[in-house]
């Protein structure tokens, strides 16, 4: 529906100011343009939660990050830092926030109003109509909001990815320091084993044996150098598959893991963690973002029901010259955008569902971090603190026994078997807690040191 309303004007003056009142209030309003370089992205985030900064989306950044050398080795910290300077998943992602200010931009963009021409020809009139959309002026500061709102819950979602890059990060050094330690051990372990099957063999020689304990013994010697082989394949992996974690596949030339050790702490309490982690997770502060832009959209979309464009109509000339406003209006009838406001409430439910299976995963995710570090913790204490200093002991004892002439050198070795498989015991013990500390660490959202000193203080009533 379109109202024109009209003068008859015949002063070039007048027709004048109208059009300069248009051109000008057209030009004002579209150079409205939205600044977005006050937006607060993800970098101080990830560097408090993280404790390294990110390269950004800048192509001009140093390849690696600040006092980052791989040459004389890297602790697992420095890792970290890497992957979340140069791993090609985690730019990706960063990538989206070009893409989301760009919607800013987008959202405080109004149309471009229009002029249509009616030329005379025969008894018709010339005529001009010149029309400029202007619901988008009262509809616009909210699409300028919403799309804030959206950026910022992707600024979140990306906190979220930087710890997942430092947990993934955490789990792959641990298992190659692992590895690594396990394949040392491996090697001892084949020798005592070729040590045994030499000594079962000069026994077969003298009669003192069956030919059956001998074959036995080179049976376990080679399983030793089997398991040996194949612990140095596994660890020749984990190095593939970290150097990816890291960016750093293009480096062909070894590099030595420095394993910085962790002593082992006091019990962690998964109540006093849980509002915390509550508090402090991204992908928390983010769900409740999405519900707060599924709100907006629904009453956004309710808004945009109506159509108002803003009409200047002219025609004549000379002294037949007319001109005026008018609006039109785009009437209801048939279309009252009753998809997308369906939609959109349909999201506000799906929002509000995700939201609480965030919570409910979260809780879950510090209960069972929190389970896991207490247990390994009681298992690791025990090998270092009982099982290791007796099997240490035993073999000290047998070798004094064996130079007092007391047992055969076959008992030493058995002894140092045993020692071997305890000391693997506590190598596997060690990587399980330091993998269960990486996981508290991502499931309450805050560093190791963070954590212990907020349940310093629960404990203490500060």
């Amino acid at each position: 529906m379109c109202w024109i309303f009209t003068n008859n004007l015949t002063d070039p003056r007048a027709c004048l100011r109208w059009g300069v009142l248009l051109c000008i209030g057209s030009l004002l309003l579209v150079g409205c343009a939205h600044d977005t370089t006050s937006l607060t992205g993800p970098d101080s985030a990830i560097l408090e939660r993280t404790g390294h900064s990110i390269a950004g989306e800048s192509d001009t950044a140093e390849p690696f990050p600040p006092g980052v050398t791989f040459e004389d080795g890297l602790t697992e910290e420095e890792c970290i830092a890497l992957a979340l300077w140069n791993q090609p998943d985690f730019l990706v992602a960063l990538s989206e926030l070009g893409i989301s200010r760009a919607n800013i931009v987008e959202a405080g963009q109004l149309k471009n109003p229009s002029l249509s021409v009616l030329f005379p020809v025969g008894p018709k009139q010339l005529e001009f109509a010149a029309k400029f959309p202007i619901e988008a002026l009262w509809l616009r500061q909210r699409r300028i909001e919403l799309a804030e709102l959206d950026y910022q819950r992707l600024a979140e979602r990306l906190v979220q990815s930087g710890l997942n890059v430092r947990r993934d990060v955490q789990l792959a050094f641990t298992a190659v320091v692992r590895l690594r330690d396990v394949s040392d051990l491996l090697i001892r372990q084949a020798s005592v084993w070729s040590k045994i099957a030499a000594l079962k063999k000069e026994q077969l020689n003298i009669g003192s044996i069956s030919e059956r304990e001998t074959t036995q013994a080179v049976v376990d010697s080679l399983k030793a150098a089997q398991a040996t082989e194949r612990a140095r394949q596994d660890l020749i992996a984990g190095d593939q598959r970290l150097r990816l974690m890291v960016a750093l596949d293009f480096w062909k030339k070894p590099i030595e893991w420095i394993h910085q050790s962790i002593a082992v702490g006091d019990e962690f309490d998964a109540e006093s963690l849980i509002p915390t982690g509550l508090a402090a997770r991204p992908e928390i502060r983010a769900a409740e973002l999405a519900m707060e832009v599924n709100g907006r959209k629904a009453g956004l979309a309710k808004k945009e029901i109506y159509s108002v464009v803003a009409v200047l109509d002219a025609n004549g000339s000379g002294s037949n010259f007319e001109i005026g406003p008018g609006l039109d209006v785009g009437l209801p009838i048939f279309n009252r955008n009753e998809g997308q406001v369906a939609l959109a409430e349909a999201v506000i439910k799906r929002g509000m569902r995700e939201y609480a299976a965030a919570r409910t995963r979260v809780v879950g995710e510090i209960q069972k971090a929190t389970q896991s570090v207490n247990r390994e913790r009681v298992e690791l204490q025990s090998m270092t603190g009982s099982l290791i200093p007796a099997t240490t002991d035993l073999v000290n004892q047998t070798k004094s026994a064996h130079d007092a002439g007391a047992v055969s050198l076959l008992e030493v070795l058995k002894a140092e078997l045993q020692l071997l498989e305890a000391q693997m015991q506590a190598i596997d013990a060690r990587g399980r807690y330091q993998a269960a500390l990486a996981e508290l660490e991502h499931s309450v959202g805050l560093r190791l040191p963070d954590i212990k000193s907020m349940q310093t203080n629960t404990r203490t009533g500060l």
